[in-house]
């Protein structure tokens, strides 16, 4: 059958745009975001392949975290990766990204959403990296230098990477000594000028912060961080622990529990980030002790009792150096002992109530605690006014009672909120007194339910639904 010209040069046309369509939805999913002039980023960033998606588990039902959002509403639970020698294949290589699935996967069913990153230079890898973690729903502090690495690299490139929305932070530099500080203010500064939404971090280290503040807190007024970081390993040489820590030829200034508050109070309402001890040797009086579980739960409790605002455990795989270090996991992502499986567990908890983690403060009700070994810190909710105590055991061998009295007025409950433990109430002229066992290691956030929330709260409830219907 014979069509006119005019028939076939309307079907052409109608081939034409049904094919255009057609390449332009296959073009969408590759479409690489520009960079502006104004130092932002324009255009979607790549969404995850198919086939990427297929092999998560465990995912969460809702993201991880979100780039809409500022850093300061996510926390943060994650660990360092120190595997980091990929031989210059770069992450475009199949075992190198196979390797980088598993380690995703196994964040996710660890309850953990975060990680720092190898030290990365080319930005095709950083955006092969960051674009990987994203499917997965991990978040990423870059480890870069923008001052030694990226120079020959296209500029569009070097925005696409650091400005990836999965990028929640850089870290620059580690540990530095006085000399550094001046150069790490001029990266500071060129970094916050183009993406000034992403804080600059550094790991200062905590065995320095003495009574008047000490080296990391002189950096930081130097520095002005959005965010203070800080690593603090104590379990070392069979002696050094979260309960025995000054005596001794090393002649720590402070304790541990008292040092966490310095670093708190330090440097204004800057929330800080907290590296926990979760690596050492096999072997006892060698260094560094390999951590308990209990040692991990222990640590990781106490700086949260003092207002740390993100858990970054170094670090997720064994390093191989001058001295073999046990962490998590080994090269091959099998767990060293049952490690993995605490911090993942605290994870866990710590996700659920991830919003008062990121907002509690000090509080100034005083506490008296019977218990030597045992942490009781009085913190409050700025958002609901409630009034907490976070009590820990820091001794991670022996489980202990402590008995609490706790100077609030008009008591009526007092709770643990990780586990809904309530405990009975008991009178000290006329203060609440409980007391509760702690297993080693322990910690419990005991929220104090006062006569006046309990009329107060529900009312507030009945008059949101009565203007803000659903």
């Amino acid at each position: 059958m014979q069509h006119s010209p005019i028939a076939q040069q309307l079907k052409l046309g109608a081939v034409i745009l049904i094919s255009a369509f057609i390449f332009a939805i296959l073009l969408t999913p590759l479409t690489i975001a520009a960079f502006n002039p104004d130092n932002s980023i324009a255009g979607p960033s790549s969404p995850a392949p198919a086939a990427e998606a297929t092999t998560r588990t465990g995912a969460h039902e809702e993201p991880a975290f979100s780039a809409q959002e500022p850093v300061t509403s996510f926390f943060p639970l994650g660990v360092y990766d120190k595997y980091a020698n990929h031989d210059g294949r770069g992450f475009t290589d199949p075992k190198w990204r196979d390797y980088y699935r598993r380690v995703f996967t196994l964040l996710q069913a660890h309850n953990l959403n975060t990680i720092v990153s190898p030290y990365l230079c080319d930005a095709e890898d950083i955006i092969d990296f960051v674009e990987l973690a994203a499917s997965y729903d991990i978040a990423v502090v870059l480890r870069s230098n923008p001052e030694g690495c990226l120079r020959p690299t296209p500029e569009h490139l070097v925005h696409e990477a650091y400005g990836h929305p999965s990028v929640i932070a850089f870290m620059y530099g580690d540990e530095p000594a006085e000399a550094d500080v001046e150069r790490y203010r001029r990266n500071y500064e060129h970094l916050a000028t183009y993406y000034p939404d992403k804080p600059v971090v550094t790991a200062m280290v905590g065995e320095d912060v003495e009574e008047n503040g000490g080296f990391p807190v002189r950096v930081w007024e130097e520095l002005d961080p959005q965010v203070r970081m800080i690593r603090f390993y104590p379990f070392r040489y069979n002696k050094y622990n979260l309960v025995d820590w000054f005596d001794g030829p090393e002649g720590f200034g402070v304790a541990p529990d008292q040092a966490f508050h310095i670093i708190e109070q330090a440097n204004g309402q800057t929330p800080w980030w907290y590296v926990p001890q979760v690596f050492g040797q096999p072997a006892y009086g060698a260094g560094m002790n390999y951590p308990t579980p209990q040692d991990i739960r222990a640590l990781t409790h106490t700086a949260l009792a003092n207002g740390a605002r993100a858990l970054l455990g170094f670090s997720l795989q064994n390093e191989q150096g001058p001295v073999f270090w046990r962490a998590l996991v080994n090269q091959a992502l099998e767990s060293e002992g049952d490690n993995l499986a605490m911090y993942g567990e605290l994870a866990g908890i710590f996700r659920k109530h991830s919003d008062l983690l990121l907002r509690h403060l000090p509080a100034e009700f005083d506490i008296d605690n019977n218990c030597n070994a045992c942490s009781a810190v009085a913190r409050y909710d700025p958002h609901t006014g409630e009034q907490y105590v976070y009590l820990v055991n820091r001794d991670s061998v022996t489980a202990h009672v402590s008995s609490l009295t706790i100077d609030v007025a008009l008591v009526e409950q007092i709770q643990d909120i990780y586990s809904g433990q309530a405990y009975d109430i008991r009178m000290t002229d006329g203060r609440p007194t409980i007391t509760v066992t702690l297993e080693p290691g322990e910690g419990q956030f005991l929220r104090l339910t006062t006569a006046s929330q309990k009329t107060y709260l529900p009312y507030v409830s009945h008059l949101e639904a009565i203007l803000f219907p659903s």
